[in-house]
């Protein structure tokens, strides 16, 4: 990935602190690590349409280091066994989870 299109997707994102690069020669990598500032009274984002020139593309975020994050509705500060959004006698399992495996 290009380093200003990097950049958009971290400002898209928040406020972008840092970015860990690791490209082949100056050409595309499979993926990059970013640091960025987020708001984490909002829930998290898993994907995020990047449109560049009228094509839109998919990027899959994935998030490290998570302390007390709930799968089920994206917010940081409780898991999901107290998630208000949790719906008693629907069975949650790792595949329809919204936010991942937990």
């Amino acid at each position: 990935m290009a380093r200003q299109t990097t950049m958009d997707v971290g400002n898209a994102l928040g406020e972008l602190i840092a970015i860990d690069w690791k490209d082949n020669f100056g050409g595309w990598t499979e993926f990059m690590r970013l640091k960025v500032k987020i708001d984490v009274s909002k829930p998290l984002r898993v994907v995020k349409l990047v449109d560049k020139e009228g094509v839109e593309t998919i990027g899959v975020i994935k998030y490290e280091l998570l302390q007390d994050f709930c799968y089920l509705c994206g917010l940081i500060g409780h898991s999901i066994k107290t998630c208000k959004n949790k719906v008693e006698g629907v069975g949650l399992n790792k595949q329809n989870l919204p936010y991942g495996a937990g």
